[in-house]
């Protein structure tokens, strides 16, 4: 079986970043929720919500902790 080629367009560094600049954007910006049960789920699990404006904040601990427990 031949390989396909392998194309390489972020650095190691580079993954990082993005990965960090990710959690920040989750922490800091947060995400719109709409369902408000999922709103409640997520912040039984430990997010930061705003029912009123619908939005959901995910603290970094959160996302590498079920990150972890995903893989």
């Amino acid at each position: 079986m031949i390989n396909p080629p392998y194309l390489r367009v972020l650095t190691d560094d580079e993954v990082q970043q993005v990965y960090q600049a990710s959690l920040r954007i989750l922490a800091e910006t947060g995400m719109v929720v709409d369902h408000e049960r999922a709103r409640q789920m997520l912040e039984g699990a430990g997010a930061r919500v705003d029912h009123a404006a619908r939005m959901v904040y995910f603290a970094p601990d959160l996302v590498v902790r079920q990150h972890s427990t995903d893989g």
